[in-house]
């Protein structure tokens, strides 16, 4: 299996982020949707939209043309903070 390229990196991360959440968790576009969408592990889709990774992608050359960065930069910074959140909470708060 070849690996994901740069560009559909950043396809990944866009679609992603800039996606509505349905929900106050849920994106309406979902991990699994684009494991299927471009042949690859839900866990490499995974680890493309970590926001420490998803903002890598957008920083690169190809990343700042993108029509709304600043408004997927910003929905990265929201995911961790949720995430950070999540965490101090601790497992048994996260899920209710």
């Amino acid at each position: 299996m070849s690996r994901l390229t740069a560009q559909e990196k950043l396809d990944i991360v866009c679609l992603y982020y800039s996606a509505p959440a349905a929900t106050k968790h849920r994106r309406t576009i979902q991990q699994q949707d684009l494991s299927r969408k471009y042949c690859k592990s839900r866990a490499a889709i995974c680890k493309v939209l970590r926001p420490e990774y998803a903002r890598g992608v957008m920083a690169t050359a190809q990343g700042l043309m993108v029509k709304n960065h600043n408004e997927i930069l910003d929905n990265i910074a929201q995911e961790e903070r949720r995430k950070h959140k999540a965490l101090r909470r601790g497992p048994s708060e996260a899920t209710g």
